[in-house]
């Protein structure tokens, strides 16, 4: 192979680059594996303090909405892209204990979980945990496409919400959302203003290109073009451009276009109003738009691009709306409101809510510190431990990296430390989403919990990681030790004789069938 790059796809414009396609196709064709094989990340987005910090901000939401309004009407709040499911558990796990501890009445709400993969769709309406929330009438799912959707057919319910239907405030999360959505892209230069065209190449060779590239495989390049006049421009985006060729000299500007439509596309459906709660990575401010190259794709299996932030404040402030965002801690992501709606003052308690949850502690500053957690595992106490998993809410990605860290302390555990890691190990459980991760949470729990003399609570770890994975030896194993030290020896020779019949060959068999039960 010579060292020129092999072309995938010739310069098009940005937005009609055939990325976006390649980005779609992944997730419709990998559906949950996507997450579950650990390609596309999920934990920075979707762990329990990002979930508690939605669930606050749509608590505040449905007491402001009560002020003014009824509460038979129900609130409609839209996750856009909501690929696993994880952060909607998250969400609704801690706004229904919210709700139910409010002295008062508030709105009723339907959250809806909405994606493009239809994969998706069947693992939502399908997994226990969000079953129970289906059940109680507070979940519903939804096909949802940012370039066309422009009604939301309730799988469950059997409602479809149409433009004008729904005469109540609705919310929107957007979390991770806009990044993978088509972009115009142009360059400013001397209050002139140039298309950016792209081109999809590899430097692989063509035998090792399948029928359908790779994101990972591809690079991408980048052309000046004048813009077209065949091409009509929306007036939004001709607003935009006016307005940045003002301001900037120089740049290269990305235009939410397809976010601003999937915005307007659900600003229709109700009449009162929308209010968006939306973290990405991003930026909003002028300064950062002088200083920005062309952008760099990041793929992991699909794609995903900064998201301008500045440009969608922009188009808020021209519907009349009002655009809050994080000023102290913005280092790793952007935390956004938006309101559009006339009647702004409604919101207040919403408002302070934001700036409760974001300025004085908020996800952001959450993302700091369990990096700075990860660096010192390796030196923790078992207080400290602790102590980080209150912070994160008893999130069970931070618990389950520190669990190597627990069993090296175990022989040093004092007795009150041993009653509150059993506490927190059940209080981890129960906001664990599960049947995402491959890793077998119960059985390590189990295991820990043998180890402290709780036997009880191992087997009923053991009985939930039966659930998930079915019978192990090593669990086995240990439910059997779990038996004898309880002195259940009926139970004891029933474990003993699963293992023996399903692992015959497995060499701890011996050890067990030593043990005196008489003893």
């Amino acid at each position: 192979m010579t060292n020129e790059n092999l072309i995938i796809e010739s310069f098009k414009p940005f937005s009609e680059s055939m990325l976006w396609q390649l980005s779609y196709d992944y997730y419709h064709d990998k559906g949950i594996e996507a997450w579950r094989s650990g390609e596309v990340p999920h934990h920075l987005t979707s762990n329990a303090t990002i979930g508690r910090f939605y669930a606050a901000m749509i608590f505040s939401y449905l007491k402001d909405i009560h002020k003014v309004n009824d509460t038979d009407t129900p609130v409609y709040i839209l996750e856009l892209g909501a690929g696993h499911g994880r952060l909607a558990f998250h969400i609704l796990k801690h706004l229904v204990a919210f709700v139910e501890s409010h002295n008062t009445p508030l709105p009723k709400f339907t959250y809806i979980l909405s994606d493009i993969a239809s994969k998706n769709l069947d693992y939502f309406s399908t997994h226990p945990q969000l079953l129970e929330y289906i059940d109680q009438g507070v979940l519903d799912v939804a096909y949802f496409n940012a370039t066309s959707t422009t009604e939301i057919e309730l799988r469950h319910s059997k409602k479809t919400l149409k433009q004008g239907d729904v005469d109540q405030y609705m919310l929107s999360i957007a979390n991770y959302f806009f990044d993978s959505l088509p972009n115009d892209l142009y360059e400013l230069s001397d209050g002139s203003v140039n298309s950016i065209e792209v081109s999809l190449q590899t430097k692989k060779d063509l035998e090792s290109i399948p029928d359908k590239p790779r994101l990972n495989d591809l690079e991408t390049v980048y052309r000046r073009a004048s813009i077209s006049t065949e091409t009509p421009l929306d007036d939004h985006v001709i607003d935009l451009l006016n307005e940045y060729s003002k301001v900037l000299d120089q740049g290269n500007l990305m235009l939410p276009t397809t976010s601003i439509q999937c915005l307007q596309n659900i600003q229709k459906i109700s009449t009162k109003g929308l209010l968006l709660l939306s973290m990405d990575k991003g930026y909003h401010d002028l300064e950062s738009i002088r200083k920005l190259p062309l952008p760099d794709m990041v793929a992991h299996g699909s794609v995903s691009f900064q998201v301008n932030f500045h440009a969608l404040a922009h188009y808020c402030k021209i519907q009349r709306g009002e655009t809050i965002f994080a000023e102290l801690s913005n280092f790793n992501i952007e935390v956004v409101c938006m309101l559009f709606c006339d009647d702004k003052d409604v919101f207040k308690l919403t408002k302070n809510e934001f700036h409760k949850e974001v300025d004085k502690y908020g996800p952001d500053d959450y993302l700091t510190l369990k990096r700075l957690l990860y660096s010192l595992i390796p030196t923790l106490t078992l207080q400290q431990i602790l102590s980080f998993l209150r912070l994160s809410n008893y999130d069970s990605t931070i618990a389950k990296n520190c669990l190597n860290r627990v069993k090296q302390l175990i022989p040093t555990i004092t007795h009150e430390e041993r009653v509150k890691l059993k506490e927190c190990f059940s209080l981890v459980w129960n906001s664990y989403f599960r049947r995402l991760d491959k890793d077998d949470m119960a059985f390590e729990f189990g295991g820990i919990l043998y180890q402290l003399a709780y036997y009880e609570e191992a087997i009923s770890f053991f009985d939930h990681s039966v659930e998930v994975f079915g019978h192990t030896p090593d669990e086995l194993f240990n439910r059997s030790l779990c038996h004898y030290q309880l002195h259940q020896d009926e139970l004891f020779k029933a474990s003993l004789a699963t293992l023996i019949a399903e692992y015959p060959d497995y060499p701890q068999i011996a050890d067990l069938q030593k043990l005196d039960l008489t003893a």
